[in-house]
């Protein structure tokens, strides 16, 4: 089967749908499927045409050509899309991600005559703020079928474009961590760690805020941030005002392949976000067995069982969030209790092969709808 992967940001970014995305067709690849992915450059300058893991990855300015705002320049960009997704001659296409490659490739991929797959992710966010006319509304009412990455985003998605109801369904994310195993909770001294892309929405703030809070009661714990973003330098300057210094430590970016050892080192891994579809984060966290603090949005209660793998609280409310870190930081009992639940239930739920197969599942399936209605025909 010959597989065209879209999305919006891809290898060598390393953010959650990144990572999900190059494992995917990585695997697909290693088992037959013939991938391509096309993807922009975002925000840096990548060769145009690229490979991993003999996967062949297609680069276009997509976002770069939309800020210049030449209409000559997108209409060029758009037919070289054209013209190489016609050379492809795919059997099934994946939208991965959704961003400004949409611009470029809703028309060819509703024209190309086979199944498209988009997923959500997040997503949902632009549908609220732009209606049921936006570009990706559109898109979702011609997909032959639409996944979520949770239960959250995708019964919201239904909610907002109910045409997609009877041809969508949850494919949540997943992950592994290989040949990497974790080592016992560390309650002495109590480390607390934030993960993820330095961004208002992850909540960051709320964290640092929260460590002020609790220090005088905990003075020895201390809080990691692992990765890097545009809002760092206020989260370094907001830690500076707290005299929080000597408590707090910015990894920045972390390799891939490092996250499970930074996680390893935490007792209790905080999530304060304020959006999220279903963080690779959190599995990460619950596979290595640590416990998490977070706000319920989005999918994250469907890895987080509070009271048992984690605690939940509610959005914006910093002192719940204060109130549930600090239960924490009392019991570490508790602590080592619910990272145990935690790696349970990950494995159970969130495991990679039936990730990896309810995708082939799907492409298979549509591909097959689609060799049965032309027959018909």
């Amino acid at each position: 089967m010959k597989i065209l992967f879209c999305s919006e940001l891809f290898w060598p970014f390393v953010g959650g749908i990144e990572r999900l995305g190059a494992k995917l067709v990585s695997d697909l690849q290693k088992r037959g499927q013939e991938v391509t992915v096309i993807t922009s450059h975002g925000d840096q300058y990548l060769p145009d045409e690229d490979s991993l893991d003999g996967v062949a990855v297609i680069r276009y300015p997509f976002r770069r050509t939309l800020k210049d705002g030449h209409p000559a320049k997108f209409m060029k960009e758009r037919r070289k899309v054209e013209s190489r997704i016609r050379s492809l001659n795919p059997d099934i296409v994946h939208m991965y991600s959704v961003g400004a490659g949409l611009f470029f490739l809703r028309d060819t991929l509703r024209n190309a005559g086979v199944p498209l797959v988009v997923t959500l992710h997040n997503e949902t966010l632009l549908l609220q703020g732009s209606g049921r006319s936006s570009i990706l509304a559109e898109t979702l009412r011609t997909a032959t079928w639409v996944t979520g990455c949770s239960a959250a985003v995708l019964n919201e998605a239904r909610k907002l474009v109910p045409e997609i109801c009877d041809r969508s369904c949850v494919i949540r994310n997943s992950f592994e961590l290989g040949a990497f195993n974790p080592t016992p909770v560390p309650t002495k001294p109590m480390r607390l760690l934030c993960l993820g892309r330095l961004i208002p929405e992850k909540g960051f703030d709320t964290a640092i805020s929260t460590l002020n809070a609790v220090h005088e009661r905990f003075p020895g714990v201390r809080l990691e941030i692992a990765g890097d973003g545009p809002e760092r330098k206020s989260l370094e300057q907001l830690v500076a005002s707290l005299g929080l210094e000597n408590s707090v430590e910015f990894l920045g970016p972390v390799p891939p392949e490092q996250v499970p050892h930074v996680i390893d080192r935490a007792s209790i891994v905080l999530m304060p976000s304020h959006t999220e579809g279903l963080p690779v984060a959190a599995i990460e966290a619950a596979l290595v067995g640590r416990p998490i603090v977070a706000t319920g949005v989005g999918g994250i209660p469907e890895i987080v069982r509070d009271e048992v793998t984690g605690l939940l609280t509610r959005p914006g409310s910093l002192a719940e969030f204060i109130k549930a870190t600090a239960t924490l930081l009392a019991a570490p009992k508790r602590i080592v209790e619910m990272g145990l639940s935690a790696r349970q239930y990950a494995n159970a739920q969130f495991s990679w092969p039936r990730y990896r197969d309810a995708h082939v599942e799907l492409y298979e399936g549509l591909t097959k709808d689609l060799e049965r209605d032309h027959s018909a025909a």
